[in-house]
């Protein structure tokens, strides 16, 4: 699913709108707090939780987000609802942008992410701070942070894979002096097709 996110070779930014440093508080997570909002997102949303962590429920989807995972929400009209549900107090930080370029219209979820960590605190204090060329500043980040996406895209690999690699290695090291290697059963245990 990564590879989705900035999956063209040319990636336009037209706008940052915002970008935000969401706490959620100790008491949040202790009375449970769901927190609504509105489906009907008017920018593209790209969340890096920093701190906390919670379970996100958009247009069907259910995420879970954990500590240096990012959360992807696309933008116009939803059917479904848009609620957060805290469970670990922290920070996020949150950036809100448009683009020219195609973009995936399902929500999404990346985990293993912290190697983003410094970039995205280094574009909230940049923004936050308002010094001269902030925005243009914030812009060269956020394209930083687009480039390290496009950049991981082929070395993260979601949990349901990384099993399914890991049932082929078990096999791989259980039968690999077997001169009569089955390579079929190989691509069954891992649920691959040959």
């Amino acid at each position: 699913e990564l590879m989705e996110l900035f999956e063209n070779d040319v990636i336009n930014i037209t706008n940052i709108y915002s970008v935000l440093k969401a706490v959620t508080s100790e008491e949040s997570v202790k009375n449970n707090k769901t927190v609504y909002f509105s489906p009907n997102l008017p920018t593209y949303e790209l969340v890096f939780f920093v701190s906390n962590e919670g379970k996100t429920n958009f247009d069907g989807v259910e995420m879970i987000d954990k500590v240096n995972s990012i959360r992807y929400l696309p933008k116009g009209k939803h059917a479904g609802e848009y609620k957060v549900i805290p469970t670990k107090a922290g920070y996020c930080i949150d950036v809100f942008f448009s683009t020219d370029a195609q973009m995936p219209q399902k929500a999404m979820n990346f985990e293993n992410m912290e190697f983003l960590k410094s970039k995205f605190e280094k574009l909230y204090n940049i923004w936050t701070e308002r010094k001269d060329d902030y925005y243009i500043n914030s812009m060269m980040i956020f394209y930083d942070i687009i480039k390290a996406v496009k950049s991981a895209k082929y070395e993260y690999m979601t949990e349901n894979k990384n099993k399914k690699i890991i049932k082929a290695y078990e096999y791989i090291q259980e039968n690999f002096k077997n001169k009569d290697f089955d390579y079929d059963e190989l691509c069954r245990v891992a649920g691959f097709s040959s």
